[in-house]
């Protein structure tokens, strides 16, 4: 089979060109060992595949118009400079948490070697983007979830020149941490609760990633305000994403700690907390 005719059947499938075209190149990515972008696709179009790459393409088309995640079923997602490796049981990494790691690094200084902590790491989409543009920090992350914390490592190993930078363990509660950090960053749960998201994301993705605890939208904001002068030393950072619809309610819990600005992404919703401690 010619691969532009599989393009075609991959479309007619899914009605979606990008898709078709993310899952060809991610198989051609898988088979080849090497880097495999639109232009490569485009170049390959008039060649010929075989049977089994064409029914391996097929049967993620078809799963995926049964309602599964195109990014599990691939088993990867491109993150600012990186491709992670992503896993159904740890939350899919999303664009508008570009902004928060660009926050931190255009706020803070790369001449430092700084110390920070990650609450909820997940995928380690943002500790490790972080580290790998900032090779002499160190950051501590915590998770929950044991497939999440496996997964964060796994990407470290593949992506961080030295992996040891990003210490990974599971939250102790009550447990006052005994260093002081520069700065805290997470993109906490913050939907209130099954209402808020969509049936394929429910479906696919860890409900204690996207809900908060006891149903409550700010839990984890009100917590982190509580707790931030435990874990930061005196002028240290905090760097939060945040839901746009209630951003001027999560600024009002901070605003007594300290300087706090709010962030917009590329389409003019608020979406990132920054806030520095008196």
């Amino acid at each position: 089979m010619v691969l532009q005719e599989l393009l075609n059947q991959l479309k007619h499938i899914l009605e979606s060109d990008s898709e078709a075209e993310q899952i060809l190149e991610s198989l051609f990515r898988k088979n080849t060992k090497e880097d495999f972008n639109r232009l490569d696709l485009v170049m390959k179009l008039q060649e010929k595949v075989g049977s089994e790459f064409a029914q391996q393409a097929l049967a993620i088309a078809m799963r995926r118009n049964a309602g599964e995640s195109l990014q599990y079923l691939l088993g990867e997602q491109q993150f600012l400079d990186h491709r992670f490796l992503v896993e159904k049981g740890v939350l899919i990494p999303r664009p508008e948490t570009e902004v928060l790691v660009r926050e931190v690094l255009q706020t803070l200084p790369d001449q430092q070697d700084l110390k920070g902590f990650e609450l909820g790491v997940g995928s380690g989409i943002i500790s490790i983007s972080i580290l790998s543009a900032r090779p002499s920090w160190k950051i501590d992350a915590t998770d929950i979830n044991p497939k999440a914390l496996m997964l964060s490592r796994m990407n470290a190993d593949r992506l961080l020149s030295f992996p040891g930078a990003l210490q990974l363990s599971t939250p102790e509660k009550n447990k006052i941490p005994e260093t002081k950090y520069d700065f805290f960053v997470s993109n906490p749960p913050y939907l209130s609760g099954e209402d808020d998201v969509t049936e394929e994301v429910l479906k696919n993705e860890p409900r204690e990633a996207l809900i908060a605890e006891g149903n409550d939208p700010d839990y984890f904001y009100k917590k982190i305000a509580q707790e931030a002068k435990e874990y930061l030393k005196p002028g240290g950072w905090i760097f939060l994403e945040i839901p746009h619809e209630r951003s001027h309610k999560i600024k009002e819990i901070y605003e007594a700690l300290g300087s706090v600005k709010v962030v917009q992404d590329l389409t003019k919703r608020e979406r990132v907390l920054v806030v520095r401690l008196s």
